[in-house]
């Protein structure tokens, strides 16, 4: 192998190792549930009341009567898309509704990573004083199987979550169930408690927790899981790969045209083939743009650029052209 070809493969592996960490940069960069603390505002009271049906969709209304100690703009809640019941699941809430003090309040929603940041009210303006936030939300899939050989369905669930990133200095949450529970786990803050059982369903009282940490509850019901929808891979591959299989098929078969393309103007520069293959790598990107995360979507025109590196070599377009030029 020549000393220019070496130069060139060597050029294309950097290349390429250094468009996979691009890529994946999302995967191995998760986002954190649980937001910045805030020292100057507190959760007074947060209640709670959770509704899941048969279909395994969680219906959640959460009351916080909230003290801002000093001016402070918003709220920020993290919702955590992970299933622990399911790698492949995904707990992103749906049909988001916020109030303040009975008036509908601005709500603006972020995926990052592994977790939905929801924004609540107008940034620009600060807030003091006591005020009442109500939520409304829903997530539908919560329902998992209690093991491999176990039908029955389980619930895993932060009541109330680490995600407000405050201190709560009391809380009560209802769980309503569509089966009569058979085996509850109960934690706060790292230790164990004990929830008021009901026919189906539950009650969870807690005194003064620290900012970010959680009560959660494990149950195991007496009812069948549903069919619930998952995704293709695990949670943590979305940010990179999307929700859905087929875009990401897609870009890579734009991405090898491109590669090949990059390849071909490479070892022969022709003008007119030189403006084709440029023309034919922004449309393919174009397309990749719409279908796919912008982390897959520039696989399209980083393959193109990759294969085509050795053009960047001192002389490598005239040895292109003087090749072209060679009889065969």
């Amino acid at each position: 192998m020549s000393r220019d070809r070496l130069a060139g493969s060597v050029l294309r592996v950097v290349a390429g190792v250094l468009l996979a960490c691009l890529v994946l940069a999302p995967v191995v960069r998760p986002a954190a549930p649980v937001p910045d603390v805030d020292a100057g505002v507190t959760v007074t009271d947060h209640r709670a009341a959770y509704a899941v049906d048969g279909r395994g969709t969680l219906r959640a209304a959460e009351t916080l009567t909230v003290s801002f100690a000093r001016p402070t703009a918003g709220l920020e809640r993290r919702f955590d898309l992970r299933d622990p019941g399911a790698v492949r699941g995904d707990r992103s809430p749906r049909d988001v509704a916020v109030t303040r003090d009975g008036q509908a309040e601005e709500v603006a929603l972020e995926r990052v990573a592994g977790v939905v940041v929801a924004r609540l009210g107008d940034h620009d303006r600060e807030l003091t004083g006591e005020h009442v936030y109500v939520l409304h939300w829903t997530v539908p899939g919560v329902l998992a199987t209690a093991g491999e050989d176990d039908d029955r369905a389980r619930l895993r669930l932060d009541l109330l979550p680490a995600g407000w990133g405050t201190p709560v200095l009391r809380s009560r949450t209802s769980l309503e169930l569509p089966d009569r529970p058979e085996r509850v786990r109960c934690s706060a803050a790292g230790s164990s408690c004990r929830p008021r059982l009901a026919d189906r369903g539950l009650v969870v009282a807690t005194g003064r927790l620290a900012a970010g940490e959680p009560v959660r509850v494990d149950v195991v019901l007496d009812g069948e899981a549903p069919e619930a929808e998952r995704l293709p891979w695990p949670l943590r591959l979305v940010p990179a790969l999307g929700e859905r299989w087929w875009p990401p098929v897609v870009v890579l078969l734009l991405a090898l045209v491109t590669s090949y393309a990059g390849t071909r103007l490479a070892a022969r520069s022709r003008p007119r083939r030189t403006r084709l293959a440029v023309v034919a790598a922004v449309l393919a990107t174009a397309v990749t743009w719409v279908l796919a995360p912008w982390t897959l979507a520039v696989l399209v025109p980083g393959a193109f650029a990759v294969a085509a590196l050795p053009l960047l070599l001192p002389g490598g377009a005239g040895r292109a052209a003087t090749r072209e030029q060679e009889p065969v």
